[in-house]
């Protein structure tokens, strides 16, 4: 009975997505930790993220009022 228990992998088919995938996760994981390296030390500036609030209502209550019938019609009909 031959076991193939070696120091190195037997190279089936699976062997080159896992090496991909095993890349793949290490960049995430490398990029992630470069990154928040760069901004502690002050290099790369921080994503600011602005929050804007114009106090708008809703869809219907924007539109004109012959809007609103229209598609108050067209939903009726539908149903």
């Amino acid at each position: 009975m031959e076991v193939e228990h070696t120091m190195w992998p037997s190279g089936n088919q699976a062997l080159p997505l896992f090496m991909i995938g095993c890349i793949v996760i290490l960049s995430m994981i490398f990029t992630d930790i470069f990154t928040k390296c760069m901004k502690k030390v002050k290099i790369l500036q921080e994503d600011v993220e602005f929050e804007i609030d114009e106090k708008l209502g809703t869809y219907f209550e924007c539109i004109s009022p012959w809007d609103r019938k229209t598609w108050l019609a067209q939903e009726v009909h539908s149903n």
